[in-house]
């Protein structure tokens, strides 16, 4: 197991073996019943046993205290941490008074929860027309109540698990037969944060995180680092879950429909409160609809640290079971651009190639008869198959796909594709972000004459521009600040191997610098409205419905109306459409 997540799990075990914590932990300081200390001063107390979660609702403001941590939530959002933990005594919650006097001070006069958000450009919003059906209208329902409880979802965390628990809970008051919801728990893994070597870099330096300025930690956060700030502000839990339901339908054939829930260090509405939210109303709706395949919805846990529910769940499979999967449907951030966007094919396993067929074509038949009839603007975006998320691990199966997002200009779906095409075939792949490709980057933009060079341009032509079109989305000023936070970072480290792992990485930063400044860099693919690294809001503290909605009014109601809308005609297909 990596390293730094088994000081993750260390704190996940040190907060079970707090759940028999004496009374004597607290060293003869005075303490107090929280139930008796709060209902004193007007408090309502609710005990929630599956968390054991103790909530304090008083004067409009809620907190949430876990037995045996020292975090304290303020309508779920971590605001502080106690001197001692709440423990249980006889059967009593029980904590430091001196905590429970502070707790009061917070909850009469509470802090500002959420983080300061980014100033939007000053420009006109942006508006959509309103949807012309109904659909999306519950899913929007469900997207208020994960804004307003379910903020900041970071994968193994119990906040990931109240999510986990919550979507399961509303199968069942929806109508869903107990017995066909199941929650699949899998364990971490030593992989984690090893697929992209600056996250490994950092992660390996967990000893020297606290020594980076804060001004710098909100990179942390937006690359998934989890920082010794993260790490004290949750409970981390050496498991995550999948959250499945299966509908059964008149054929045995399976429609899979996947989501991941969890989300960055981040509000997470976008990423992925939207296909999680999307697939709840498909749930409720498809109650009163006739379908002929069976549906299988799952709900994803740790997409955001590796995809590792989705392979979890893929590995788990059967040569019976994948044999009988007929398609599978992936919705991951769909308030992320202003296209709405998908793909449909499969991975074909004896061309190691993106493939269509008749199955393929049915989708796109849908998606054509919508444009028509109601003007929806769906756009089939080739290699969309591709899009970094949960489907990768559905795509080596060679089932079909269908994908649904839309990231505002800039797609990294090719790019999987390529290293998919890598993995099977065996031969090395060069990654997309190296000194290689930047050094032809800027032999481009130098406008080299060197015959070996141009042709190893042209032959990698179509990825160059594909990391051109990234690299343009990036600031120049972030890159730099982030080259510095290095150096300073391997300035007193005396570990060879991470030094020249740092140092591999500085290489690229500062040929990326080299490129954004030169003369001849100019790239069409950026647009003023464009906040996040590939998105409008993708892994930023903007990624939340107040934002949304005043910058983009009508986007998120159309995203739903047109993906839940699309959703429904797929999974009502007659028999044979996808076979």
């Amino acid at each position: 197991m990596h390293k730094f997540f088994k000081k993750a799990c260390a704190v996940a075990m040190a907060a079970i073996l707090m759940l028999s914590i004496p009374l004597a932990t607290f060293a003869n300081q005075p303490t107090t019943a929280v139930r008796e200390f709060f209902e004193g001063e007007g408090a309502v107390i609710n005990w929630y046993e599956p968390l054991r979660r103790i909530t304090i609702n008083l004067a409009g403001t809620e907190a949430q205290l876990y037995i045996g941590e020292v975090t304290v939530y303020m309508n779920n959002v971590p605001v502080t941490r106690m001197e001692n933990p709440v423990v249980l005594v006889g059967g009593v919650s029980r904590m430091l008074l001196e905590d429970a006097q502070g707790l009061l001070e917070l909850l009469l006069a509470p802090p500002h929860i959420y983080p300061a958000l980014t100033q939007p450009p000053a420009r006109p919003p942006v508006s959509f027309a309103a949807p012309v059906t109904d659909h999306g209208t519950i899913a929007l329902g469900f997207l208020e109540f994960i804004e307003a409880n379910l903020y900041n979802r970071i994968a193994y965390t119990l906040r990931e698990r109240e999510t986990a628990e919550w979507i399961a809970q509303e199968l069942i008051n929806m109508g869903h037969d107990p017995a066909n919801v199941y929650i699949q728990q899998f364990p971490i893994t030593g992989w984690v944060m090893d697929t992209i070597p600056i996250l490994k870099a950092l992660s390996d330096a967990g000893d020297y995180l606290d020594q980076i300025p804060s001004e710098f930690r909100p990179l942390l956060s937006s690359l998934n680092i989890y920082t010794m700030e993260d790490i004290l502000a949750h409970t981390f839990l050496p498991y995550s879950q999948n959250v499945i339901l299966t509908v059964p339908g008149v054929s045995e054939r399976r429609i899979i429909v996947g989501a991941h829930y969890d989300s960055p260090n981040s509000p997470g509405i976008s990423d992925n409160a939207s296909g999680t939210v999307t697939l709840m109303e498909s749930a409720q709706r498809i109650l009163d609809l006739e379908h002929y395949y069976t549906i299988t919805y799952i709900f994803f846990g740790a997409e955001e640290v590796g995809l590792v529910g989705a392979f979890y769940y893929a590995e788990s499979l059967s040569y019976e079971d994948i044999a009988n999967i007929a398609l599978m449907i992936n919705i991951d951030v769909i308030f992320d651009g202003f296209g709405l966007t998908f793909g449909a094919g499969y991975f074909c396993l004896e061309t190691f190639s993106r493939a269509s067929n008749h199955a393929t074509q049915a989708l796109l038949d849908i998606a054509n008869a919508l444009n028509a009839e109601y003007a929806l603007g769906l756009i089939h975006e080739i290699y969309g198959i591709g899009m970094s998320s949960d489907q990768l691990a559905f795509l080596p199966l060679g089932v079909q796909i269908l994908t649904f997002y839309s990231m505002n200009n800039w797609n990294p779906t090719r790019a999987n594709l390529d290293m998919l095409l890598a993995i099977f075939s065996g031969e090395p792949q060069e990654p997309l972000l190296s000194v290689t490709r930047l050094e032809l980057v800027l032999a481009m933009l130098d406008g080299t004459d060197d015959e070996a060079v141009l042709s190893a341009i042209e032959a990698d032509r179509e990825m160059l521009e594909f990391l051109m079109a990234g690299l343009a989305m990036e600031s120049r000023d972030f890159i730099a600040e982030l080259v510095d936070t290095l150096l300073e970072l391997i300035a007193d480290v005396d570990d060879e191997e991470f030094t020249a792992l740092v140092n591999a990485e500085l290489a690229m930063l500062e040929l990326a610098l080299q490129i954004l400044d030169h003369p001849e860099f100019v790239f069409a693919g950026p647009v003023e409205y464009n906040t996040g690294s590939i998105g409008l809001v993708l892994h930023t503290l903007n990624d939340n419905l107040t934002y949304l909605n005043e910058n983009f009014p009508g986007l998120v109601e159309r995203a739903l109306n047109a993906y839940s809308l699309f959703l429904e005609k797929v999974l009502t297909l007659p028999a044979g459409s996808l076979e």
